[in-house]
């Protein structure tokens, strides 16, 4: 009786290969974008704001930092974009007495784009 003469045997051979890599691929470190976004306050004031916006864009950075393919990093960034879209809404909803702060928002921050979005762009030009 050979090996493959054992029902079942012969699909449990085949399949082996695909269960030891899952099983190895689970076990490694748990990626970057599994943590959890930056928590969204929801006081408005430009500290809260900043220190928000830093979150963020530290929240990128770390993404960027992993070495993902082009695909993986484009939807991982996403979310990040996806953060920094509803900060500058809550930006767009704040009234700043201080000219400076109002002028690094809405004349600077959220005219220019973050490395974040400049690298998921550039990956969709590509």
């Amino acid at each position: 009786m050979g090996l493959y003469n054992f029902i079942g045997m012969k699909f449990i051979l085949q399949i082996l290969p695909f269960i030891i890599i899952l099983f190895f691929w689970s076990c490694g470190s748990e990626p970057v974008t599994h943590q959890e976004p930056p928590a969204q306050t929801q006081t408005t004031t430009p500290e809260a704001l900043r220190e928000e916006d830093e979150k963020i864009i530290a929240w990128g950075e770390r993404i960027m930092a992993v070495h993902y393919s082009d695909s993986e990093i484009g939807v991982h960034l996403d979310s990040v974009i996806k953060a920094e879209d509803t900060l500058f809404e809550k930006v767009k909803r704040t009234e700043f007495k201080d000219p400076t702060e109002y002028n690094y928002w809405h004349r600077g921050r959220m005219k220019f784009p973050s490395k974040a979005r400049a690298y998921r762009d550039a990956l969709i030009n590509k």
